[in-house]
């Protein structure tokens, strides 16, 4: 990873999710989603029309951040991202605190990211990643690389997944 997306995820990373009762939880977000509604299936198992609409708000919120950034989504990385969410959903993944889950596979290049958001901290998060966002010098320097997300609503929480391939 190049320093301006290991800087972008380091603002990310400590700048969001921090619990109501003030303890900071580690957490990077990222998201690719459609914004286009209809009703195909995203991750081959929400139709568009039936996902939570905090969700789609939240997905797009970070698709624009990391597009901004210069990466790019591909197929590939989605699919990567909706791998890891099922297993987040399925609990096949080891959250800390509850939240926050990362793994890097260097012989991949492959970065994960996985948060488990609680519905009464998803407006926070998306005001950070807007806002975070809107920080970002147009004219600097882009990343390279590829970037897979998905955000939806399940078992009472936001699982957030985001994948960067590069």
């Amino acid at each position: 990873m190049r320093s301006f997306l290991n800087k972008a995820l380091v603002v990310l990373i400590t700048g969001t999710l921090i619990s109501p009762a003030g303890v900071g939880v580690a957490q990077a977000q990222s998201s690719f989603g459609s914004s286009s509604f209809g009703t195909s299936a995203v991750g081959g198992s929400t139709p568009i029309s039936t996902r939570d609409s905090k969700a789609v708000e939240f997905e797009n919120a970070l698709e624009e951040f990391f597009i901004a950034t210069g990466l790019i989504k591909t197929d590939n990385a989605k699919a990567i991202a909706d791998d890891y969410y099922q297993r987040a959903v399925n609990g096949e993944l080891e959250f800390i605190e509850d939240m926050f889950f990362t793994e890097y596979i260097e012989s991949e290049r492959l970065y994960v990211v996985a948060n488990a958001i609680p519905p009464e901290m998803i407006d926070n998060e998306m005001a950070i990643i807007k806002r975070n966002t809107s920080y970002l010098n147009p004219d600097a320097e882009k990343e390279t690389g590829e970037i897979g997300v998905r955000v939806d609503f399940e078992n009472g929480r936001y699982y957030s997944v985001q994948v960067y391939v590069g």
